[in-house]
């Protein structure tokens, strides 16, 4: 039954508020003009996907609403909070639940008074919640700088008006991920970073973006730590393959995610070492190992000889090399060779 139709009148919701079947009542629920007393049975329905269509209704009076902030199911009382935080944010501050104070700070312009108690609130997630508010004030910002959750401190961390005294001390925060959060702040110069920017270059843990912004660090230790990290991004990778510092490049070569365009790049390296690092890559297609395979070193083309992905017309031409190391090199890869058919 539709009852969006406009001959239904207030009599028949209310039949079909009591129907048995839960899909009617819930079409009942979400009708666009509701009486308040067919709103009001419904909120009380056994069934949690009646009282979910009573709360999403914008239709529904604020006292049902109200009524529906001490559902039973944390998904009625959420989406009631969210549609009661335009009206009424100072309810949802005084609810028990957590996921209900969370919505009032859907509201675009809290009270001073309502805000500095979601502030406080002892729900981290609600905190959290707080720190990321558009309007929120620098003396706000600062209690949350010394939140006990690191969560907390590592979502404000990520504010563009955060003031800089604050951005430098989470810069400086002992946990890891909230520092670099800090870091990553478009406010956050290099030299803010100091031993910190080392640090982060050189955890596994630390976020590609991050690894992206440390790839310009005007300190080349940091970028050789960047260079070596397995979760540098390929576009730092690609950076640092140009890099004008030896052991940058040389790092770069020896990282097991380089991408094959950084590896070709190196490939054609003056420091033999490097294109020793690109011979030894697993990455390295047969396209590079065939052009060093033709390398003026001879430790290069021993690599290019012991890499699995060379081919076994390559094999056939390395046997030939002047030098011995090469050729046995080859002969051993060349017994994996299988027999002519």
């Amino acid at each position: 039954m539709d009852t969006d139709l406009p001959g239904l009148t207030p009599g028949n919701l209310l039949e079909l508020a009591q129907h048995p079947n839960p899909k009617v009542r819930r079409q009942a629920a979400g009708h666009p003009q509701p009486p308040t007393c067919v709103l009001e049975v419904l909120a009380r329905d056994p069934n949690p996907k009646v009282r979910l269509a009573v709360a999403q209704n914008p239709g529904t009076p604020p006292g049902v609403w109200v009524f529906l902030l001490e559902d039973s199911h944390p998904h009625v009382r959420s989406t009631a909070a969210t549609s009661l935080a335009p009206h009424h944010p100072e309810v949802l501050v005084q609810s028990p639940h957590p996921g209900v104070r969370y919505a009032a700070l859907r509201h675009p312009s809290l009270p001073t008074a309502l805000l500095r108690q979601l502030v406080q609130d002892p729900a981290p997630p609600v905190r959290g919640k707080a720190a990321l508010y558009p309007q929120l004030p620098p003396e706000f910002m600062a209690t949350l700088a010394d939140d006990p959750d690191p969560k907390v401190r590592a979502g404000l961390a990520s504010r563009e008006d955060l003031p800089r005294p604050l951005l430098l001390k989470l810069i400086n925060d002992p946990i890891p991920f909230v520092s670099q959060a800090a870091m990553l702040n478009p406010g956050a110069a290099f030299e803010d970073m100091d031993a910190k920017a080392l640090l982060a270059a050189r955890y596994f843990r630390t976020p590609s973006a991050l690894l992206l912004k440390l790839a310009a660090h005007p300190d080349p230790s940091v970028r050789r730590y960047v260079a070596l990290n397995p979760h540098t991004p390929p576009d730092a990778l690609m950076l640092l393959a140009e890099d004008a510092d030896y052991g940058v490049r040389l790092r770069v070569a020896n990282n097991p995610q380089t991408p094959t365009e950084a590896l070709r790049k190196l490939a054609g390296a003056p420091a033999w070492r490097i294109r020793d690092a690109v011979a030894h890559h697993p990455g390295a297609s047969e396209g590079i190992l065939s052009d060093l395979a033709f390398d003026r070193d001879p430790f290069v083309r021993q690599a290019v000889a012991r890499h699995p992905n060379t081919p076994f017309h390559l094999l056939r031409w390395l046997q030939n090399d002047p030098e011995p190391c090469v050729r046995e090199a080859a002969r051993e890869a060349r017994k994996k060779e299988p027999p002519a058919a």
